[in-house]
């Protein structure tokens, strides 16, 4: 008895196995189907929206993301060698845990390879002599004291669009408040979700 019931699971478990084989045999794309594809995703929406294979250079190696040094081996290792260039990154944390500090030592590793760098500062608690003793250059800096959400994000884009601004400092999303709350009265009904739609 023991024999015949350890035979019949093997059955089983070959039909499974074999099903399994025809199906994912059967969903396979073939050659055509995919050249089509990316041959009407190019038309719709453009050259190379859509490719076969990681982008490369025109030397044939894969696309590198550059990075910019931290000054903190650890972290660099952590990030794959640096905050990546030309991105968007959000240091976050609990408060007095050195994100500014962080923030301005990316900023003075920018400043060593010639990148233009921009200060928004709107908590307003950065000086000088911070800025002095962590290694920054103050004199070729830009610095903008803006408080409100929309006036920073947009001097942000501005930068970005400009080309002459390469690395920027937000300091901070949440010392930012939208212009319509700071300018609302206290009985002013409150509209939720204003920063996160702004940034």
């Amino acid at each position: 008895m023991p024999l015949k019931s350890k035979t019949t699971k093997l059955k089983r478990t070959n039909k499974a196995i074999s099903t399994v084989a025809k199906v994912s045999t059967k969903t396979a794309m073939p050659n055509k189907v995919l050249e089509k594809l990316l041959h009407d995703s190019e038309k719709k929406f453009g050259v190379n929206a859509i490719m076969l294979g990681f982008p490369k250079d025109d030397a044939g190696n894969a696309k590198e993301v550059e990075r910019l040094a931290t000054s903190s081996i650890s972290l660099d290792i952590a990030l794959g060698g640096g905050l990546p260039l030309g991105r968007f990154t959000e240091l976050s944390g609990l408060f007095s845990v050195g994100k500014t500090t962080v923030a301005m030592h990316c900023l003075r590793e920018a400043q060593k390879i010639g990148l233009r760098c921009a200060i928004i500062d709107a908590e307003g608690t950065i000086t000088k002599d911070y800025l002095e003793m962590l290694g920054v250059d103050t004199d070729s800096l830009i610095y903008s004291p803006s408080e409100g959400l929309e006036e920073a994000t947009q001097l942000m884009f501005d930068m970005q669009k400009s080309g002459e601004v390469h690395f920027c400092v937000w300091d901070s999303i949440e010392a930012s408040p939208p212009t319509k709350e700071y300018e609302k009265e206290m009985e002013d009904t409150m509209q939720m979700g204003v920063t996160a739609h702004a940034v």
